[in-house]
C-alpha cells in the first residue's frame, strides 16, 4: 500500500490529500515490502513517465524501507495466483530481495535519494520476530527481532518529517547508487555472533521461507540441515562438517586476532561497538543500545 500511494499520487495529486488539504501521510515507513513490488516506473507509448517532473517528484512522501536481507522468497510458475511470471515487465525480477534493490537503483536514477532510504538487514528473513516470545525462540525457530531498529527509525521518520534532518544514506550489500557497498545494516546479533542465522529451520520444512533459526558456535556437533535439506555452510567452506567453537568462528570473521581466545570482555566490547555504530547512524535508540550491552553482559555462550 506505501508503495502504491507513493506511486499513485504521482497521477492523482489529490490522492494524499485530507479534506483541508493537507498531506494524509508525510513519511512512511516500509517493512520488507511484500514481494519487492510494486517498481517505480509506468510505461505509456514506450517511455516511463513516472517521476519525471519536478512537480511529480515533490509529492513522493519521505519513506524508508527495510529489506530483510535473508529472506529467500521468490515467485514460482505454480504460484500464478502470485504472479505470472511467464508474462513480468523486463525489469520485474521473480525473486523478492532482487526487486527490493531494483527499487533502490531506480529511485536513486530518478534523483529522489533526497526523499527515498533503503536499508538492507543482514540475518532476519521475512519475519521480524514480533509474533514470538520475548526470547524470540520458539523451538528451533529464531528471530532476530527487530523491534530496537524499527524503534529508532520511527525517531528518524519523525525528524526527518518535522524537522528536515535527512536519515544517514541507504545501505546494502550491492550497488544500488548509494556509494555505500557491502555496508548492509549488521545488529549486534550478527555483528557479534554466537552462530548463524539461516533461513527454513529444519521443525519448519519449506513452510520456513519466512522465519530463521540459529546454529549456534558450539564446537562438537555437526552443521546442521535446514527445512529443505541443504546443508547450512557456517564457515563458508563448502562442506559439511564439525561446527567451530566461538575462538575459532570469531578468528575467522576477524573479531579475534591470532592467539587471542574469546571471552566475555571481548563479547561485551564487541556489542558495545557495534550498537555505537547503530546509535551514531541513529538506528538504534539510546533506550535499545543499554538494552543490548545489559543482555552481553549476561550472555549464555554455547562454547568458548
Amino acid at each position: 500500500m506505501g508503495t502504491l500511494v507513493n506511486y499513485m499520487s504521482q497521477l492523482d495529486p489529490q490522492l494524499n490529500r485530507d479534506a483541508d488539504g493537507k498531506n494524509t501521510f508525510d513519511g512512511m515507513l516500509w517493512d520488507d515490502v511484500g514481494g519487492g513490488m510494486f517498481l517505480p516506473f509506468l510505461i505509456r507509448d514506450g517511455q516511463d513517465v513516472l517521476f519525471r517532473t519536478a512537480e511529480e517528484k515533490a509529492r513522493f512522501i519521505k519513506s524508508i524501507e527495510i529489506a530483510h536481507q535473508a529472506y529467500p522468497n521468490a515467485y514460482y510458475e505454480h504460484q500464478t495466483w502470485e504472479m505470472d511470471i511467464s508474462n513480468i515487465p523486463e525489469k520485474v525480477s521473480p525473486v523478492y530481495l532482487v526487486n527490493k534493490r531494483t527499487r533502490a537503483r531506480m529511485m536513486h536514477d530518478k534523483g529522489l535519494d533526497d526523499v527515498y532510504r533503503i536499508y538492507e538487514v543482514r540475518g532476519v528473513s521475512h519475519n521480524g520476530g514480533d509474533s514470538l516470545p520475548e526470547s524470540n525462540r520458539r523451538g528451533d525457530v529464531e528471530i532476530l527481532n527487530l523491534s530496537r531498529l524499527l524503534g529508532g527509525l520511527v525517531d528518524v521518520m519523525d525528524s526527518w518529517v518535522e524537522k528536515g534532518i535527512a536519515p544517514v544514506a541507504s545501505k546494502s550489500d550491492v550497488d544500488i547508487g548509494s556509494g555505500n557497498l557491502s555496508n548492509a545494516v549488521s545488529m549486534p546479533e550478527v555483528a557479534c555472533p554466537l552462530g548463524v542465522y539461516y533461513a527454513f529451520p529444519r521443525s519448519r520444512g519449506d513452510g520456513g521461507v519466512g522465519s530463521t533459526g540459529l546454529a549456534l558456535f558450539d564446537g562438537g556437533s555437526l552443521e546442521p540441515v535446514n527445512g529443505v535439506m541443504i546443508p547450512v555452510d557456517m564457515n563458508g567452506n563448502g562442506r559439511r562438517d564439525k561446527r567451530e567453537n566461538m575462538t575459532e568462528a570469531w578468528r575467522r570473521l576477524g573479531l579475534l586476532r591470532a592467539g587471542e581466545t574469546f571471552s566475555r570482555d571481548k563479547y561485551v566490547a564487541c556489542v558495545q561497538a557495534a550498537v555505537a555504530t547503530l546509535r551514531k547512524e541513529n538506528l538504534l535508540s539510546e533506550k535499545g543500545a543499554d538494552l543490548y550491552v545489559q543482555e552481553a553482559q549476561q550472555a549464555e555462550f554455547p562454547s568458548s
